[in-house]
Formats: structure tokens, sequence, C-alpha cells
């Protein structure tokens, strides 16, 4: 008998990976986390959430961007654990109705250990509901110090892992007649980041203000207040932050600090135009013909929508 072991490699489209080698990356938008982090809040202390991660994945596969969650009943009795499956269903259904091109991209755990029952539970969380491998699911488990009725501590530790399913999957168990005894996962932490819009970053600045002020409430103003408000800030943190690079570079070449090369590579690539090159008159012709072709823009849509108002108005009449 031949003591040869032959190992043939899975089929790529079969596991749902593209058979691409780029590194896989997950983003988590801020209005995902919000959402995990109150369902750990409003958890006990010593019960563990699970829930599904929806959003979008890259072609290639090589990024998966969470933009929601929610949660997914379970209950851990002994050795075993019951996932309420038509819950989950209804509210995957239920979101991809106001957002057709999000999917399931995999689960979130508010605890940090992987054991036997975060391969039960990715076993179902990767398969779809006509029992399909769809693609290689996501694990993000989250570490904190909450306590129910506390507020948080530290910055919760996010931790995002790929499932690659190994050994025998229940079609191969079936030809080669053995028991099939469920699937076995190796799990492979992957980076993460997490990503805010424009929006969040307004509301969190604003937010953000209150930790250092005795007042519990905060006026927000509208129209073009905000906008001019907006805009001073962003420029006063621009001007402070010119002014401590400045500095930052003056010190250097006096010998006072050692250079950082990483961050010398950083200024070159994004500074491209010579500061002094720049000519002041044109600069600002050029910024006061753009604030006109922005008036202008801002008269034509409304003088466009009146102009629609009354049209409407006067074809019911007819």
């Amino acid at each position: 008998m031949s003591q040869t072991l032959s190992i043939v490699k899975p089929n790529a489209a079969t596991q749902g990976f593209t058979g691409s080698t780029t590194p896989i990356s997950v983003s988590v938008q801020s209005p995902a986390l919000f959402q995990i982090l109150e369902f750990a809040v409003r958890a006990a202390q010593d019960s563990k959430v699970i829930g599904a991660l929806v959003g979008q994945r890259s072609e290639d596969g090589s990024l998966y961007e969470v933009r929601d969650a929610y949660l997914v009943g379970h209950k851990d009795e002994g050795d075993e654990v019951t996932i309420e499956e038509a819950q989950h269903r209804a509210q995957l259904a239920l979101h991809k109705r106001s957002h057709p091109k999000d999917t399931l991209l995999g689960w979130f755990s508010t605890s940090p250990k992987i054991d036997s029952f975060t391969t039960v539970i990715h076993e179902f969380m990767t398969k779809s509901s006509d029992g399909a491998i769809v693609n290689p699911a996501i694990h993000l488990t989250l570490e904190h110090d909450l306590q129910e009725g506390q507020t948080l501590k530290e910055v919760p530790t996010i931790n995002t892992y790929i499932g690659t399913s190994i050994g025998a999957s229940s079609a191969a168990a079936a030809n080669l007649k053995i028991v099939y005894k469920g699937a076995s996962y190796l799990f492979t932490p992957v980076a993460n980041k997490i990503t805010h819009g424009v929006s969040e970053r307004a509301i969190l600045n604003i937010a953000s203000k209150q930790v250092f002020e005795e007042k519990q409430s905060v006026d927000i103003l509208g129209g073009t207040g905000v906008d001019l408000a907006s805009l001073s800030e962003h420029l006063s943190k621009m001007d402070t932050l010119i002014q401590s690079t400045i500095e930052y570079i003056e010190s250097i070449e006096k010998g006072e600090v050692q250079a950082n090369e990483e961050f010398g590579k950083f200024l070159l690539a994004n500074l491209k135009n010579n500061v002094d090159s720049v000519n002041l008159e044109d600069l600002e012709k050029t910024f006061n013909s753009h604030i006109q072709d922005v008036l202008m823009i801002e008269y034509l849509t409304s003088s466009i929508k009146t102009q629609l108002d009354l049209s409407s108005k006067l074809a019911t009449l007819v």
C-alpha cells in the first residue's frame, strides 16, 4: 500500500472565496459600532449578547464594510445553544427591504472568547436560509469593562476574525460515508478600523464638547449660522495644526528632537506645491469666484424649484 498522503486544494467557489490573495480588512461604520455598544450596555454583566453584522463586501473580497447590526436571540443551556432562526431571518429580510444592496457579513459577540459555541454560531451565520454556503463570514468580538447601569470607563477593544472552514463538508462526508458532526473553523485575525461620515463627525464634535463643560445641553443652530461656525472652527483647528507642525520642524532643525522619517515622507507626499509660490491675490480671486459660483447655483436651484411648484399648481387648475 502506498504511504503517500494526497491533499486536494478546496474549491474556492464552493467555499465562497474569490481566490484573491489580497489581505482582508474590516471597516466598521460608527452607527454599527454604537449599536453594538448599546447592546452591550443593556445586557447583564454575566450574559453574552450575539447579533448579525450587515453591510457590503467588495468585489475582490478584500474589504468588509459593516454598516449596521441587530440582535439575534439565543439561549445557552449546558452544552447546547439555541438560536432564534425565525427572528434572525425576519430582521434580515426587513433590513434588506430598506437597504437592498446590504448582505449578511457575519456576526458579533460581546464576549472576547472563542470556544466551541463560537464554531456552532459561526456555522449558522455562514449559511443562508436554503443551507448554501455564502461568502466567508466575519466574527467581531467586543472586549469591554461595561457593567449594567454604568458608563464606559475605557475604550473597548474590537477584534475581527475571518472564519475558514476546515475538514470535510457535509457533502464530502456523505460521499465518503462518514458521520458528519458539524463543520470546524479556523479563526484568523484580520485588521479592522472604525469609519465615520461627515454627519457622524459633526455629531461627535458636538457631543464631545459637553464632556469638558458643566452644562448638560447644547444649542444647535440651523441654516447658515451652523455652517459658518463649523467653517470657523475647522479653520482654527487647521491653523493650530499648521503652527504645531512648523514648531515641530523647527525643533528638528535645531536638534532638539529626533526626526521621524515616516512623518517627513507623509509631508512630502501631501505637500506637493510650494506654499511660497502661491500668489495671495490670485488665491483671493479664486476663492471669491468660487463663492459667487456657489451662490449662483443656490439661486438657480431656488428659481427652478419655484417654477416647478408654480407649474404643478397651474396644472391642477387646468
